[in-house]
């Protein structure tokens, strides 16, 4: 990975991003209380690819505004990087909230940069009510337990982000690298947290137009196989559903050889395709 650079925004602050390789353009983007960093051992093993990955706003090497943010605010950063880096025909492939920042992309700006999409582990609305039951902690995520959870965090963000009652939903598999949390912004992270509870991307899906793959654990933790069923069935252009068996939200690392494979196996199949709008 070449040294990093930064991108500065209007608003005044800077996105921290590395990029590596040549070949086909493949931006990374990573969960909450994450960084680019989740994603350095694939990267380094692909071949054939440019490779983007960056820092949101408020997470890792990347400053903060000081009122908080959005989903929203984090797709236009988004598409500041790819004009900033002249990036078309472009793969996306994001993580957890990384995927919902793609959602709210494909919203404001379409496809027309875009080549392809990998979704990882993701609903396309996170709390769960009567009539929706695919969101956060296999469905069982609803506004009592935000309540209680914003309540916590801004008080004690440890407490919240290490909660005792996210262990149930965690496979006993291999641990996930930590979180470098001691750089974020902990007000950006809660705000993003609230963005992310009342941000319903369902409606978002029909504006996909090009290929997705849809990449899930089975039997999964925080989110259902379902889900990916869901996304599947709501997105107009082609999908193909890639389960991680033994695997939850954290499959990069659960299964990283599956992972690496699936993300070699997208890279040459939509080698040196053009963006959506020029096809």
């Amino acid at each position: 990975m070449e040294d990093g650079k930064y991108l500065q925004l209007p608003e005044g602050f800077k996105i921290y991003y590395e990029e590596s390789g040549e070949g086909t353009p493949v931006v990374f983007l990573h969960g909450w209380n994450s960084s680019h960093e989740v994603f350095g051992q694939v990267i380094s093993q692909l071949k054939g690819c440019r490779c983007i990955s960056y820092d949101c706003r408020g997470h890792g090497k990347s400053t903060a505004p000081i009122n908080g943010t959005t989903l929203d605010a984090l797709a236009k950063d988004l598409h500041e990087l790819l004009v900033h880096c002249g990036l078309e025909g472009v793969i996306l492939a994001g993580w957890s909230m990384g995927a919902a920042v793609i959602w709210r992309y494909v919203r404001r700006y379409g496809c027309e940069r875009l080549a392809h999409l990998v979704l990882i582990d993701m609903s396309p609305k996170v709390m769960n009510d009567e009539g929706w039951k695919l969101g956060l902690w296999k469905g069982e995520y609803t506004v009592e337990n935000y309540i209680h959870d914003m309540t916590i965090g801004f008080t004690d963000f440890s407490r919240f982000a290490a909660d005792g009652t996210w262990e149930k939903y965690n496979l006993e598999t291999k641990a996930s690298p930590p979180a470098t949390a001691e750089n974020h912004n902990y007000f950006v992270l809660l705000s993003l947290w609230h963005s992310m509870m009342v941000t319903d991307c369902r409606e978002d899906l029909s504006k996909i137009l090009v290929e997705t793959d849809i990449f899930y654990g089975s039997p999964g933790d925080k989110y259902l196989p379902e889900t990916a069923d869901y996304l599947a069935q709501h997105i107009p252009a082609g999908t193909r559903l890639v389960p991680f068996y033994g695997c939850g939200h954290d499959l990069i690392w659960q299964d990283a050889p599956k992972f690496l494979s699936e993300m070699q196996r997208v890279i040459e199949k939509f080698k040196g395709r053009k963006p959506y709008d020029k096809e």
